[in-house]
């Protein structure tokens, strides 16, 4: 077991699965956004994303992007080591959108802070550049079920606690190695 945690950010294998995840997320919340579903009364619905999930979904993709530079640069001893170190940040960032989410389908704190448009910077308009993905269409409200009592941010907050612990785990084992 040590040695594979000790090698595992050198692993093109870690580093397609980070992808892979990524890419499974993604396309799940596309698969209940653009593909009809039914609701407890057998009423077809669509399931529309609020701001929450745009972020999400930016701190997913940018996962998966960095995951993609790791794949082609996992030889590279140093650029290796701050890639697990960005991906770090980058999962606090996906962590933190996620307890927002948390905040509004449990209805705590200030239940999460929902517009019906992203605050995206003027030079990366993710909603007009990739509208399909990146497009607010409703408020925030509780995330549609995906397995039985599981919702989408049950899922989510999973992925954050897995991702984290094997960022921060590969991260304390490649800077221990010699």
């Amino acid at each position: 077991m040590k040695t594979i945690l000790s090698q595992m950010a050198a692993s093109r294998l870690f580093w397609s699965g980070v992808f892979l995840i990524c890419i499974v997320l993604e396309g799940g919340a596309l698969f209940y956004q653009h593909v009809l579903g039914l609701n407890e009364d057998g009423a077809k619905v669509f399931y529309q994303p609020c701001e929450l999930c745009i972020y999400t979904r930016v701190w997913i993709a940018l996962i998966a992007i960095f995951a993609l530079v790791a794949l082609a640069t996992v030889q590279f001893k140093w650029i290796r080591r701050g890639l697990l170190f960005i991906k770090t940040v980058l999962v606090l960032g996906l962590c933190n959108e996620v307890f927002n989410l948390l905040k509004v389908e449990y209805q705590f704190g200030d239940g999460g802070s929902c517009k019906f448009m992203p605050n995206f910077y003027s030079w990366a308009p993710l909603d007009e550049w990739i509208p399909h993905m990146f497009q607010v269409r409703e408020m925030c409200q509780a995330t549609p079920k995906v397995l039985g009592p599981i919702s989408m941010v049950h899922g989510l907050t999973l992925v954050c606690f897995v991702l984290l612990v094997s960022f921060i785990v590969s991260a304390f084992q490649e800077f221990k190695k010699r």
